[in-house]
């Protein structure tokens, strides 16, 4: 038997998640029974995604030095966002890269949820991957809150980010690189109103963070 950590995550938004630590042949397996035991204990809908599940092995993982995960993290968004342009043409990589020096902050793991903030969302990285990596639990719990589901609302998602510190500090950083129209080959009344749209969500984020 294998001993699996499966997350769990619950509520509308999908931005809630708890963990289960379930002994069982297979990952597959394991997430069976994690179906199982939400359903026994809890209630409302879960969803379990497998690339958010992993084995657990007892072997300690090596403490990292200072900027050994900032430059993993680094490798890993550059490969992810490799051949993706923003809406001026330029690489996408200079974005999270802009994000990280808005946040004008020495602390590594949000240095790492800025440069890590569109991976999942964007590209084909999995949170298994991340912790393979050595990236924290708590560097990935704030990308989990930045990272819109499919069929979430937007209203929804800002509850995800709402209820993380660490995830409006990145997404006020977000927002503020999102809303230069230097970054735009041309303004449209569509750009406008993405505009208005941002501003609004970073007004609201610099009100949370005042209280």
């Amino acid at each position: 038997m294998k001993k699996f950590r499966i997350c769990v995550e619950t509520g509308c938004t999908g931005n809630d998640f708890y963990d289960l630590f379930i002994e069982a042949d297979s990952l597959q397996s394991a997430i069976k029974k994690g179906y199982v035991l939400h359903k026994k204990n809890r209630r409302g809908v879960a969803l379990i995604s497998e690339s958010a599940c992993y084995e657990v092995t007892d072997e300690p993982k090596a403490e990292m030095k200072k900027g050994e995960m900032l430059a993993k993290m680094l490798v890993i968004a550059t490969n992810a966002h490799a051949g993706q342009f923003d809406k001026g043409g330029m690489p996408y990589i200079l974005h999270p890269l802009k994000v990280m020096h808005y946040l004008k902050s020495d602390d590594e793991e949000l240095q790492c949820m800025a440069l890590g903030h569109d991976v999942i969302e964007d590209t084909k990285v999995t949170y298994k991957e991340l912790r393979d990596a050595g990236i924290s639990e708590r560097v990935i719990s704030g990308i989990k809150a930045l990272t819109k589901l499919p069929g979430q609302t937007l209203e929804e998602y800002k509850e995800g980010v709402f209820a993380n510190v660490d995830a409006m500090l990145v997404k006020r950083s977000d927002l503020r690189h999102n809303t230069d129209i230097r970054r735009l080959k041309g303004i449209t009344e569509k750009d406008i109103a993405r505009m208005a749209k941002y501003h609004q969500f970073y007004t609201e984020i610099e009100a949370k963070l005042d209280n």
